[in-house]
């Protein structure tokens, strides 16, 4: 074989090589949610896990003083004009028993979700503001 048939094929292995490795790296990343506000992809809690994480007493619904201790993560897109803790609560509280079970959970990330994916923002809108 030619010495530059060699080289060339040297370089060809090398750049297979780094194509697969990179390939196998993507594959190591974990799945994403859809976008966040700052455009980067974010993961989204589910339903469950932000159960979990903000139901403090375990009694498997979340309270008003359970939402009003939770901190949002970065800014909100609202800004000022963000609903408080009380009027999420709320909106998620769809049976008025004043307290926010995980099948009213599910249905508000529900509507967030759909709310995403037509553009619009502020997730937490009431379905009249629209």
């Amino acid at each position: 074989m030619r010495y530059t048939n060699k080289i060339t094929l040297t370089v060809a292995a090398i750049a297979t090589a780094f194509t697969f490795s990179a390939t196998a790296a993507e594959g190591d990343k974990p799945e994403r949610g859809g976008k966040g506000e700052r455009g980067g992809d974010r993961k989204r809690p589910s339903p469950e896990a932000m159960m979990k994480k903000l139901d403090k007493d375990g009694d498997g619904h979340l309270s008003l003083a359970e939402m009003k201790a939770a901190k949002p993560r970065g800014k909100r897109p609202q800004g000022d004009k963000a609903p408080s803790a009380e009027e999420r609560f709320k909106r998620m509280d769809g049976n008025g028993d004043g307290k926010v079970s995980k099948e009213e959970l599910a249905a508000a990330f529900k509507k967030m979700a759909e709310r995403r994916k037509r553009g619009q923002k502020g997730g937490d809108k009431p379905e009249s503001a629209e």
